[in-house]
């Protein structure tokens, strides 16, 4: 493989000899032993985005990291190559190749421009007859570090750098930085960086440098294609394109990723914009046709906005989600209430059934309030399920739930939501879960909480949905999957929803109702209701993947509602009540046990994670 030699730093032409002697592998050594084993080294420079070896190669050679990053890459069971780990600064890779003299087990590309150093068989085989301890020292590093890949310890390196890519030339990109940078001082303060055209001309040791010496840098690209802008994108851990969405969507993003290349940075789409309520369909329209990155709506000069874009990027984000069930999913406003009086940011927000309707509210903006008001208005004032029709599909037509839904969220879509969205329903076509990211808000969530039997099902595209519960009632993977950071689940206990009087062994005869009707009406019917039958049996084949999921988030809350009926919607009030000590009870609980965990009063504190 011809791979170019870097021109070594004018002012410093030992500079290698000095990295290598500080890379943590010679620590122990004699420094004779380390200066002979740096004269071996062939300099190798690797810009952003190259191969250094395929996987299936002969392992010949060994590579010491002297300045920026690499990625391992490897196939997953769907035959997608993923990035699975990366070897920064000081640290080195191929050495099990070289020494086992078998082929490479995985892609190794650079993550950003970097410069190598180049062990061959031949030097490495002169090396072990003249300095045979420094080979033994060489195997017990990689018997430490292969311990830590198996761990899957340290295998990857949060985001960093930045190229910010302005979608046109009227982005005012720089005042973006500047609130953007802030954001991300207050999360992780240190010595930030601003990096624009001006330093186009600089050597890799310099960026190198800077990137070491700072807490996070900004590359600010051009809104045209130029030698800077490939640079910056070249050096970023993370691409974030920037919009106004008062204007014109473009047709196709500026500096498409190279398709040829194993690996290109994540690229995000954030959408600056004035005003807090957009038209229906605005953001739609900027994601026609190109759904494969992340949205963001970012509010000029709103504080609180850009903090939540700082955690995001940085895999620091906090998703919050909302499991189904009943009327006892009003304990979710509680414990959203409980969440903010504590502090906690909500940056994402997933729901399935009744915790879908709630999760809705968050992501839009609304204060615990304004959602206990408008679930006042749509549950308690008028019932939901009354519109009673012929059973052909359902006990209910379901126009009601719908004309609630519209009256609540409108014609807004799932992309104008304030915070990123997700409900989940149940497809009976495929026999798998949906996960619904855009698209009418009200229809999505009419999806979500169509139980089967109680409201007709969904068709969407020729395929039947029904309530997202059915299949999994607490999506906690889903959210893992949107992305890194803290995941928060907030089940609802459905057991025990349903029981039958004492001495009841068989089903009531339409006489005997009739009689209970009309002699004994005022007393509990001893029999479940068909409504609850169907309403507990939608539920309870979930049961077990929601106690997986629990098990995947970082916090739960699980507020003791057992006392309320599914579809007692009266018992608001006090479901908000319980889910709010619930939750009390439970941050204390956490901040005493953990202090510089998920509830960190701090949130620079959070590192038991």
């Amino acid at each position: 493989m011809n791979l170019p030699i870097p021109d070594p730093p004018k002012h410093d032409m030992n500079w290698r000899g000095r990295l290598w002697r500080a890379a943590r592998l010679m620590t122990g050594l004699e420094l004779s032993t380390v200066d002979a084993i740096a004269n071996e080294l062939t300099p190798v420079a690797l810009p952003g985005g190259a191969i250094l070896f395929d996987a299936g190669e002969p392992g010949d050679t060994l590579y010491f990291v002297y300045r920026g990053c690499l990625g391992v890459f490897a196939r997953d069971a769907a035959g997608q190559v993923k990035l699975s780990g990366e070897v920064a600064a000081g640290e080195t890779v191929g050495e099990l190749s070289l020494i086992a003299g078998r082929k490479r087990s995985a892609t190794v590309a650079a993550l950003r421009d970097s410069e190598l150093g180049m062990l061959t068989r031949e030097a490495f085989d002169r090396l072990a007859r003249q300095h045979p301890h420094a080979m033994a020292h060489l195997l017990q590093f990689i018997v430490r570090r292969l311990d830590r890949i198996i761990r899957n310890e340290g295998v990857q390196h949060p985001p960093r750098t930045f190229a910010l890519l302005p979608v046109d030339a009227n982005v005012p990109l720089a005042d973006f930085a500047r609130e953007f940078s802030a954001a991300l001082d207050r999360l992780a303060p240190g010595t930030p960086q601003i990096l624009t055209g001006e330093t186009e001309l600089q050597t890799t040791e310099w960026f190198h440098g800077v990137e070491a010496s700072s807490s996070h840098v900004l590359y600010l690209a051009d809104a045209q294609p130029s030698n800077w802008s490939r640079l910056c994108l070249r050096q970023a851990d993370r691409v974030i394109l920037v919009g106004d969405i008062e204007a014109a969507p473009p047709d196709a993003w500026p500096m498409p990723p190279d398709p040829g290349k194993i690996f290109t940075p994540r690229r995000d789409l954030v959408l600056l914009r004035q005003k807090h309520q957009l038209e229906p369909g605005t953001t739609a329209a900027w994601m026609a046709g190109k759904s494969e990155i992340n949205h963001h709506h970012v509010r000029y000069g709103e504080g609180s906005d850009y903090d939540r874009l700082a955690r995001l990027m940085t895999e620091q984000g906090i998703g919050v989600v909302f499991a189904g069930g009943g009327a006892r999913g009003f304990a979710h406003i509680g414990v959203y209430r409980a969440l903010t009086e504590a502090g906690l940011p909500i940056d994402r927000v997933g729901g399935a059934s009744m915790g879908a309707l709630i999760g809705a509210g968050v992501a839009a903006g609304f204060d615990w309030q304004q959602l206990r008001e408008m679930f006042r208005t749509a549950f308690v004032s008028t019932n939901p399920l009354s519109d009673w029709t012929l059973p052909f599909v359902s006990l209910f037509s379901g126009r009601k739930v719908e004309r609630l839904l519209r009256e609540a969220y409108g014609e807004v879509d799932i992309e104008d939501l304030a915070r990123p969205f997700f409900c989940t329903a149940a497809n009976l076509t495929t026999g798998h879960t949906d996960v619904m990211r855009s698209g009418k808000l009200w229809r999505r969530l009419r999806a979500s909480v169509s139980l089967p039997g109680i409201l007709p099902p969904m068709l969407h595209g020729g395929q039947v949905q029904v309530d997202g519960g059915v299949m999994d009632n607490l999506p906690v993977e889903v959210m893992r999957q949107e992305g890194g950071g803290i995941v928060v689940g907030i089940d609802i206990e459905t057991a025990g929803a349903i029981a039958a009087g004492e001495g009841v062994e068989t089903p009531w005869s339409a006489w005997q109702f009739l009689r209970r009707m009309v002699w004994r009406r005022k007393e509990t019917l001893p029999l479940p209701s068909i409504v609850k039958i169907l309403l507990r049996s939608a539920l309870v084949n979930s049961e077990s993947a929601t106690a997986r999921q629990r098990e995947v988030a970082d916090l739960v809350f699980r507020p003791p509602a057992s006392g309320i009926d599914l579809l007692d919607w009266q018992s608001m009030d006090r479901a908000i009540e319980i889910g709010y000590r619930h939750a009390l009870e439970v941050i204390e609980k956490e901040r005493a046990e953990r202090p510089h965990g998920v509830l960190a009063r701090d949130p620079a504190a959070r590192t038991d994670l």
